[in-house]
């Protein structure tokens, strides 16, 4: 599996809700590595630090893939995902693209970087939707 397919089944899986689908697709090694400026910051290796950043994500946001367009560069992908992000206390919703780069050895993906278009906004929201 390229990049790009390993890259699919896993936005296909999480798009999905099924984590098992979404895991499928990540080296055991993963390392999934997030800025400081949002509240998932930090390096999350393997399938258990990735089930953590899930875990840690939804515990305040409904989160939905509205779309999602994958760039093959063999080994290397890229993906710009339409996301939806619904506070689960406020309801107060926010969508914004997200760019990621996957790196995939064996047919899996072993290392992916997140940016996301506004991590200023997703910050307060998260703060405020802990606090209600």
């Amino acid at each position: 599996m390229s990049a790009v397919e390993a890259a699919r089944q896993m936005l296909d899986g999480f798009a999905a809700g099924d984590l098992e689908a979404a895991l499928g697709a990540l080296d055991p090694e993963l390392e999934l590595t997030y800025s400081e400026a949002v509240p998932w910051s930090g390096v999350h290796r393997g399938h258990a630090g990735f089930v953590g950043f899930v875990t840690t994500m939804t515990e305040r946001f409904d989160v939905e893939i509205l779309g999602y367009e994958l760039f093959d560069a063999g080994d290397v992908a890229t993906s710009r995902i339409m996301t939806r992000f619904t506070a689960r206390a406020t309801g107060e919703s926010v969508e914004m693209p997200v760019v990621e780069v996957y790196w995939a050895r064996d047919g899996k993906l072993h290392r992916i970087e997140p940016y996301y278009f506004n991590q200023t906004v997703i910050s307060e929201m998260y703060a405020k939707a802990g606090a209600a």
